[in-house]
């Protein structure tokens, strides 16, 4: 996993390939179809958040007995968050030579992977575990103006498994 540093002016990140000692592990993955990357995306994944629910009642009796129904699992929601940069470090070696945005990478995946474009599930890995889910949601909104520094959130639902 590459180390990012600032690179100069602002609104710039520079990717350093060489060995390093890492702060953090990457434990978030997309499995299927493709990852989200700095490299092709211009972004990073800062953030997950997982939500499962039971579908449940309990009713309240008049002699003070408490009943609880419980009819399976709810729809669960996986969120993933991130940052887009504008662009990386500069010279000849800048793998992005486009005008792009990477929040217009994001653009790009989620028009290719939302649920009404394609029926497949995708796949979140949280270490080695697989949680498979449609693509039904992006937001983004512009953190720092002047470095035209954006964030960026996928909603994704999952279905429950069967049987539960």
């Amino acid at each position: 996993m590459p180390t990012f540093f600032t690179g100069g002016a602002a609104g710039r990140v520079v990717q350093l390939a060489d060995d390093h000692t890492q702060g953090t592990l990457r434990f978030v993955d997309i499995k299927f179809p493709d990852q989200i990357t700095f490299t092709a995306h211009k972004s990073i994944i800062t953030r997950l958040t997982v939500a499962h629910q039971c579908n449940y009642q309990f009713l309240h009796t008049v002699g003070n007995e408490i009943y609880i129904y419980v009819f399976g699992d709810r729809i669960g929601q996986v969120t993933i968050s991130g940052m887009s940069f504008t662009e990386a470090c500069c010279g000849p070696t800048n793998p992005f030579s486009g005008n792009g945005h990477g929040f217009e990478e994001i653009m790009k995946w989620y028009e290719a992977h939302r649920v009404a474009a394609q029926q497949q599930p995708i796949e979140v890995m949280i270490g080695q575990t697989g949680i498979q889910g449609f693509v039904v949601g992006l937001s983004g909104d512009v953190v720092d103006p002047a470095t035209r520094l954006m964030q960026f959130g996928l909603t994704i639902m999952v279905l429950p498994k069967k049987g539960n």
